[in-house]
């Protein structure tokens, strides 16, 4: 039986990775391409849940399920503090690598099936994030390869077959989110942070040639690339990483 592949769908802020990894796995089932999406965190995991409330902020509402008793859980802020640049870059990471690492036999089962795997982030979302907080290029490329070792060696996670880099502005997305509904993490809402990632994310996709896709090719246009069209972009990659044997 023919092994299945592992594509990883990134992208800076309001880049539309949800989005485009649903449109993604409809597209290919609708074609007879077996394939299941997954995406970290889980929020809907114990471990999920621990991003989730502790580091990002996240309500317990939002995150409700059976392993919390939510009278027991603040409603709002982060356990860490409210400012997420202030957090050392591998203390956070280490709450996201645990999440993959407690899903990673799952993963690994379906692709052992023949089954594709679309992911919505991975450990290149905690490069791309973390990373940012590092300012100095070398200190940053040497924390990249920490975490190559901590999750894909220590952690022996699933290397992605291909990674697919949705790329939109930190502006533009400033832009986007405006009117949109929801509290926003600690991420979301704090424009240096966002800033910083793209900065890293950019960095990333230099240094491991991820196939980028650019959804706002023009910043002075009034509106980036519709979804169909990133849409389409996303997919034809995704059938040549799907057939590169």
């Amino acid at each position: 039986m023919k092994r299945g592949k592992f594509i990883v769908i990134e992208g800076t802020d309001c880049s539309g990775k949800g989005t485009q990894s649903n449109l993604l796995v409809k597209k290919l089932e609708s074609e007879n391409i077996q394939t299941i999406k997954f995406g970290f965190p889980r929020y809907n995991s114990s471990t999920g849940n621990i991003v989730g409330l502790c580091y990002l902020g996240k309500s317990s509402k939002e995150l409700l399920n059976p392993f919390f008793d939510i009278t027991k859980i603040p409603s709002v802020g982060s356990w860490f503090g409210n400012h997420p640049e202030n957090i050392d870059p591998l203390v956070a990471s280490l709450y996201y690598a645990a999440d993959r690492k407690a899903h990673n036999l799952e993963i690994k089962n379906y692709l052992e099936k023949g089954i594709n795997v679309i992911c919505d982030r991975y450990v290149e979302s905690n490069m791309g994030h973390q990373g940012g907080k590092i300012r100095d290029i070398e200190e940053r490329e040497k924390f990249f390869r920490t975490l190559e070792k901590l999750e894909y060696g220590v952690c022996e996670l699933q290397k992605p077959d291909g990674v697919i880099f949705l790329y939109m502005p930190y502006k533009r997305g400033m832009e986007l989110k405006k009117g949109r509904e929801g509290k926003p993490d600690l991420h979301e809402s704090s424009p240096e942070h966002l800033r910083d990632a793209e900065e890293s994310y950019l960095h990333l996709s230099k240094l491991y040639k991820w196939i980028q896709i650019n959804c706002d090719p023009d910043i002075n246009s009034k509106l980036p690339l519709s979804r169909e069209l990133i849409h389409e972009q996303v997919y034809q990659n995704t059938i040549k990483i799907i057939n590169d044997n």
